[in-house]
């Protein structure tokens, strides 16, 4: 049935893309992930200025989250060394995938030969080939928004095409602000900055974290929060989204789950039940924290 799912298209980087997508395997086999390659620190960082690779640490852990490979295997792609001079601090993947773009002479190559390795679910594709450099002039610190969102939406093409798509776009914010980065941006916030950078429409759905955010007392941010503003040309979904374990972190099983119910509940608007969905859904009250 995974094969005759709903084809999606995820975007983005870090932690939050591969959280998504491990959700997500479980309903489709269809899913394409277009991944930032604006990397450059630790591992990743150290082997693209070294060897001229595209950052691989984002690839490896998507492809990581879409496999289907036994645990050992997957275990063994994260693992990362913790002495030696070279090779302290790199993973096992970061360099698996360095080793096969060497081999095939392809990065894309390597994450499609690396991704059959693995029994991956979908495609892995990089946001563009080229060598894709970030800076900033900080006021207050932009964060993940500004650098694994946007530069993927900021590639020659990349934010035409979602324009002339006819699919349906959803953005899943995070649930918490960044210490240094992100500080006092509101839901609101978060769409002025997407809308901004790109056009008006760039999102017709906005996946939220409505429910209260147990925060460690040393945690410099804060929940991501509804201001009440309205949301232009953007329709909230409000779901309770946290990790139990991480409350910072999205859960995948949640999360994919709320982005399948966007997904059923537009093919089942013209339904009293599908409306009804929608009406409880924008009648959910907003959080007080």
């Amino acid at each position: 049935s995974r094969g005759r799912g709903p084809r999606i298209v995820a975007i983005g980087g870090g932690t939050g893309l591969s959280v998504l997508l491990r959700g997500l395997k479980a309903y489709t086999d269809n899913l394409s992930a277009i991944v930032t390659v604006g990397d450059d620190g630790g591992s990743s960082g150290r082997l693209r200025r070294e060897l001229g690779v595209p950052p691989p640490g984002d690839f490896r852990n998507c492809i990581v989250a879409m496999s289907d490979a036994e645990d050992l295997v997957t275990e063994l792609f994260q693992y990362r060394f913790d002495q030696g001079g070279g090779l302290g601090g790199h993973s096992f993947g970061n360099l698996f995938i360095v080793a096969m773009a060497n081999v095939t002479g392809s990065f894309e190559k390597a994450l499609y030969e690396s991704s059959r390795v693995l029994l991956v679910h979908g495609k892995i594709l990089p946001a563009t080939m080229a060598n894709l450099n970030l800076s900033a002039h900080m006021a207050d610190g932009p964060g993940s928004l500004y650098t694994s969102i946007l530069p993927n939406l900021l590639v020659k093409g990349i934010a035409e095409a979602i324009e002339n798509s006819s699919a349906t776009k959803a953005y899943v914010c995070n649930i918490a602000t960044e210490p240094g980065e992100t500080e006092g941006y509101t839901l609101a916030d978060h769409i002025e900055v997407l809308q901004a950078h790109t056009f008006p429409a760039i999102v017709d759905h906005v996946v939220a974290n409505y429910y209260s955010v147990n925060l460690e007392p040393s945690f410099r941010g804060g929940p991501v929060v509804d201001d009440g503003r309205p949301l232009p040309h953007v329709e909230l979904v409000p779901a309770h989204l946290g990790d139990a374990e991480h409350p910072l972190r999205h859960d995948s099983v949640k999360l994919a789950q709320t982005v399948m119910s966007v997904y059923h509940g537009l093919r089942m608007s013209s339904s009293p039940v599908g409306v009804a969905t929608r009406i409880l859904a924008r009648a959910m009250p907003r959080r007080s924290d």
